[in-house]
């Protein structure tokens, strides 16, 4: 009797290894399978994202450049604004001195009047 039960259990080992192999034999390709494609697919969004980078690291190239060339302009405009500065500054000197010749000039030209202080006859300029 123990011989019969341990034909019987050795038996349905065999089938139930059988069924295993059967089945791993089934299934093993077909993760190997989509393994593959997982990989594939996950080469396939890296390269996408390199591209991505590069596309990326060109826009910041491009804003690089473009800041620097304003900088560039804003101090070109700031030196051409301290020389209108200066050169105003130039004017209004000019200004002044004609103003301050002028007024000497017309202070010069201006006739001689007798005045009303009490000393007749004596002549000043107003």
């Amino acid at each position: 009797m123990l011989y019969n039960n341990y034909k019987e259990n050795y038996s349905s080992i065999r089938k139930n290894t059988a069924i295993l192999d059967a089945v791993a034999s089934a299934v093993i390709p077909l993760q190997m399978d989509k393994v593959a494609h997982n990989v594939q697919e996950g080469v396939r969004i890296i390269h996408e994202s390199g591209a991505s980078f590069e596309t990326i690291t060109h826009f910041v190239r491009e804003i690089n450049k473009q800041l620097f060339d304003v900088s560039a302009t804003s101090q070109q405009m700031s030196a051409s604004t301290q020389q209108v500065s200066a050169s105003v500054e130039d004017l209004l000197m000019i200004a002044k001195v004609s103003l301050s010749r002028t007024e000497e000039v017309s202070g010069q030209n201006q006739p001689a009047t007798y005045g009303n202080e009490g000393n007749s006859g004596e002549l000043s300029g107003t």
